[in-house]
């Protein structure tokens, strides 16, 4: 099961929600897809993780949810990519990135997005694809909580990230995911055959 959570009290349901759940569906079609807001317990995990200058820690928000989960028995086939409208940050052996679009923890089944993050990098001429950015953001997080990208041959330099057109690609800025988007993959955000053979035979 995938469950994609919302800060829905602070912004309504998003397109990129929708385009998301769509790409994942297609590509995960075994797999149970939901779209909800988040709960009280999830509210105050991110009441816990904001910061003195009020950015969220998203390393330290899976954490959190990370002892939830043990205290409730939540299983890790349960996957949960939580999508917030705060701003963001990760704090990580002392050091600090600022404004990173998502962090996840495979072995957890827990991701988180910042679309303030995303939106903070995305310039004027290319608003109007925030939507499918964000959608690219989310899937590329959950895509992590399956495993993606395991294979060494195709796994590029940047850590778990694919060599191949595919959105398990690490692309360093919102102009460099459209790009990916509008030409190699011919407007739709897609997984390579590859990676969507290892989603498929994970069991």
């Amino acid at each position: 099961m995938i469950e994609i959570k919302t800060d829905v009290m602070r912004h309504p349901r998003q397109r990129y929600l929708e385009i998301a759940a769509e790409v994942l569906q297609r590509n995960l079609p075994s797999e149970t897809i939901s779209i909800s807001g988040i709960d009280n317990n999830e509210k105050e995990n991110l009441k816990a993780a904001r910061l003195h200058d009020g950015v969220i820690d998203l390393r330290e928000y899976i954490i959190h949810q990370i002892v939830d989960r043990e205290r409730f028995g939540v299983k890790d086939s349960h996957k949960v990519s939580t999508v917030i409208s705060d701003g963001a940050c990760v704090v990580e052996n002392g050091r600090r990135i600022n404004n990173p679009y998502g962090y996840s923890i495979s072995s957890s089944s827990e991701a988180t997005i910042s679309t303030r993050s995303v939106e903070r990098m995305i310039p004027e001429q290319i608003r109007r694809f925030t939507d499918l950015i964000i959608a690219y953001t989310i899937v590329h997080e959950t895509g992590h909580l399956f495993g993606l990208v395991s294979s060494e041959s195709r796994r590029h330099r940047t850590g778990k990230h694919c060599g191949n057109i595919c959105v398990m690609q690490s692309t360093a800025t919102p102009e460099a995911t459209l790009d990916l988007i509008a030409g190699g993959m011919g407007g739709d955000i897609c997984f390579c055959s590859e990676c969507v053979y290892d989603l498929n035979s994970r069991h």
